[in-house]
């Protein structure tokens, strides 16, 4: 993606407040480069990736909610999932035709692969750019709008509607919250988890932790109760960051809790 040698943007300022748990990248070939470095994916890997596309691409991916479904295997028996609704906002620095085609070819061959089969693609002028919507052939969908050098790519409409409301200046961004630090320039990625993402979050363990302690619906209801409640009591936020050393990759956490658990 040739650049257009655009100042870095704010990622902060392109997801909407409300965001549940939020990843970002200034460099995404950076981000990417130690993994496949690292000794245990050379090990079992046929070949290097090549990130010389993404260098320079910026990422904040923002999980906006969570969906569960049960599939029903037998008359006894059936397996839960759990699909979070996100979108990807990826500033690629780029003019614009390169944007699109970066989606159109790149993310619609990410998207095969996820599938495992080629889907069909829509294409059409929508939101002021370029709007794509794959359908896989059990109807599962992922979607992506590029305006300007901006690639927004999800698996929910509504989550890349909430990220235009914000663009639009609707509704405020995650950088109102105060809550994530602008990124070093040292750091290679950084996330946080916000409390409303902890309380989600709380209520999956609990259920996965019910399924699988016992049969009798007493305890599994009595687990998926009880769990939550105590994750939700002990823990408020969560922060991380990714720092590549000397040593090799340093990764912080930072956890916040009231102070009379912290004590």
């Amino acid at each position: 993606l040739p650049s257009c040698s655009t100042k870095p943007t704010d990622m902060r300022t392109l997801v909407p407040a409300e965001t549940l748990v939020y990843l970002e990248t200034n460099d995404l070939a950076a981000a990417l480069q130690p993994i496949v470095d690292a000794k245990p994916f050379m090990e079992v890997a046929r070949s290097k990736p090549d990130f010389s596309a993404l260098k320079g691409v910026q990422l904040a991916v923002a999980v906006t909610g969570f969906e569960t479904s049960e599939e029903k295997l037998t008359d006894e028996h059936s397996v839960g999932r759990v699909q979070p609704r996100f979108v990807a906002v990826a500033d690629t620095h780029a003019w614009n035709s390169n944007a699109v085609a970066f989606a159109e070819k790149k993310l619609g061959s990410f998207v095969a692969n996820i599938y495992d089969s080629e889907p069909t693609l829509e294409k059409t002028d929508k939101q002021g750019g370029k709007y794509f919507t794959w359908t896989a052939t059990d109807g599962r969908k992922a979607y992506a709008l590029v305006i300007d050098s901006i690639i927004y790519f999800g698996n929910d409409e509504t989550s890349i509607e909430k990220c235009l409301a914000v663009k639009r200046g609707e509704t405020d961004s995650i950088l109102k919250t105060d809550k994530i630090p602008v990124t070093d320039p040292k750091t290679l990625a950084q996330g946080y988890v916000s409390t409303d993402g902890i309380a989600q979050i709380a209520a999956l363990v609990g259920l996965k932790f019910a399924s699988e302690a016992a049969d009798e619906s007493e305890v599994q209801s009595a687990i998926a109760g009880i769990l939550p409640q105590l994750i939700r009591n002990s823990i408020t936020e969560i922060s991380w960051t990714s720092t590549k050393t000397e040593k090799g990759i340093e990764d912080k956490y930072q956890i916040g809790m009231p102070s009379d658990v912290a004590s």
